[in-house]
């Protein structure tokens, strides 16, 4: 594992940033162009660096946020330029995406630099994982993109890195939250393994607004080659999250209504996706009924998404992790053994969601008298329900409990705090 240490991030970003000559030739710019985007292209993740901080116990206004930053090749009509998709989300949430846009490079004569213009969509949610979505593109022109003037970054390259700025004053808004004009400032490089951001805000006397100074760049490290099986599986972390609520007569225990919570969180070291179920009786705030903490097989050459569910040692702590996603991670809340290590779900996904499935030929436990069963799941989940049934069978085949047809229990989603306890 790469390790960064807290202190050394400053005196990194200031060797990062000393400029080296760039060359001025137009054929030169081309060149840089070139290799600008053969090292551009890919997946950046800064969770190493978040958790060394971690484990490094730095107070937490010292901590940097986990991002995750994908750019990859598109073409919309009427953008000049070579164009990278950005999507960018961050903690841990494939759902929490904080930034989508359009970046358009050309070269800079009189800025004897690269020019990266960057049109942000009218429409963000529409674009997502836009550079897998080829009918999207075509469908996309400039009209549905919003430009604003001042805001280009210009690189330039330095030896082995390339560095990119804003020109100073010249991106700038009006904050209502913190009521006055905020002039961006960046410092950007890129390198063949490593992409740092050290983004801040001042306003126009020149003092902090927000930024990182304090902290240092975000150092996000280039990932390996995303598989299909990697892609689907951030895309399943990102549909799977959020409430479902079912009525008494889908199924729930003693015929009341079940409360379904399902978060991502931060992942323990290993891992890049972890997330956190809840159940409870009649609402958010009912009765606990089932608190799992689910962990995925993110093996490179594995051949299919499985996902190994943790039973909580404590409920109480468990429930802190809906407002509070970093706990498990830091240790705060404990589990224990999975059922059976082959009760594993494998996820498929279908045109409309996913599919998981318990096989009972492999999910064999020991009952509380001692008896052998085998342990069927099955879920659907789509983006506007969860259907799911469970069922125990004898070792031999007989039904023990649980749903003798193949109808499911459905959790409809709902909206966060649209469910209250009468």
């Amino acid at each position: 594992m790469v390790r960064f240490a807290a202190a050394p991030l400053t005196a990194l970003a200031l060797a990062a940033c000393q400029t080296g000559t760039a060359p001025t030739a137009s054929a030169s710019l081309d060149g840089d162009l070139n290799t600008l985007l053969s090292w551009f292209p890919g997946v950046y993740d800064n969770r190493q660096q978040v958790s060394q901080e971690r484990s490094s116990d730095l107070p937490s206004e010292l901590r940097h946020r986990h991002t995750n930053h994908t750019f990859y090749p598109v073409e919309i009509a009427g953008i000049p330029g070579r164009q990278l998709y950005a999507q960018q989300y961050q903690h841990y949430d494939p759902d929490d995406l904080y930034r989508q846009r359009i970046y358009a490079f050309e070269p800079d004569l009189v800025e004897d630099a690269v020019r990266l213009t960057i049109y942000t969509p009218k429409d963000p949610r529409a674009l997502t994982d836009l550079h897998r979505q080829p009918d999207t593109q075509a469908a996309l022109s400039a009209v549905d993109f919003i430009l604003k003037p001042g805001c280009e970054v210009y690189w330039k390259r330095a030896e082995d890195q390339f560095e990119g700025y804003l020109k100073p004053k010249a991106c700038s808004y009006y904050s209502s939250r913190f009521e006055t004009q905020v002039f961006l400032e960046e410092i950007l490089v890129l390198r063949q393994d490593a992409l740092l951001l050290n983004d801040r805000a001042v306003d126009p006397a020149g003092q902090l607004v927000f930024g990182v100074d304090d902290k240092g760049p975000t150092i996000n490290l280039k990932q390996a080659e995303r598989t299909a099986l990697d892609v689907e599986l951030q895309a399943l972390t990102r549909l799977m999250q959020g409430d479902y609520f079912s009525d008494a007569e889908g199924g729930a225990r003693e015929g009341r209504p079940i409360y379904q919570r399902i978060r991502n969180i931060t992942p323990p070291d290993g891992h890049s996706h972890a997330m956190y179920s809840e159940m409870r009786h009649d609402g958010p705030d009912g009765d606990y009924y089932r608190q799992l903490i689910y962990l995925f097989d993110e093996a490179p050459d594995r051949s299919e998404n499985r996902m190994q569910a943790l039973r909580v040692a404590d409920q109480d702590a468990a429930a802190t992790l809906i407002k509070n996603p970093d706990a498990f991670a830091a240790g705060m809340v404990e589990t224990t053994s999975a059922i059976a290590d082959t009760c594993y779900t494998v996820w498929e996904q279908n045109t409309d969601g996913f599919s998981g499935w318990i096989d009972p030929e492999r999910c064999v436990i020991t009952g509380k008298r001692g008896d052998q069963r085998r342990i069927e799941s099955r879920t659907r989940i789509r983006p506007s329900a969860i259907g799911q049934l469970e069922r125990g069978f004898s070792i031999d085949g007989t039904l023990l409990f649980g749903t003798p047809t193949d109808d499911p229990y459905i959790w409809p989603r709902v909206e966060p705090g649209s469910v209250l306890i009468d």
